[in-house]
């Protein structure tokens, strides 16, 4: 799922942005690439989505939102 693109959700002005994936653990956080910035995203629980802010601005995307992970090929 490493240089996947995701669409993000920007709360406050409610557009969809595309980023890129550059790390993801489970249930625990997500770091995207959107142009040339980087935003740390961490699960919550409640809601069932990562939540980051850059430049005072909200983003979410949902867990069921992510592409799936591809299993490595084993012989």
């Amino acid at each position: 799922m490493i240089d996947a693109k995701v669409k993000i959700h920007c709360t406050d002005n409610g557009k969809d942005v595309e980023a890129h994936v550059l790390n993801y653990k489970p249930r625990a956080f997500l770091e995207v690439a959107f142009q040339t910035l980087k935003i740390r995203m961490v699960y919550k629980e409640n809601t069932k989505a990562f939540v980051g802010s850059l430049g005072g601005r909200e983003f979410v995307i949902r867990e069921e939102a992510l592409p799936g992970e591809r299993k490595e090929y084993k012989r």
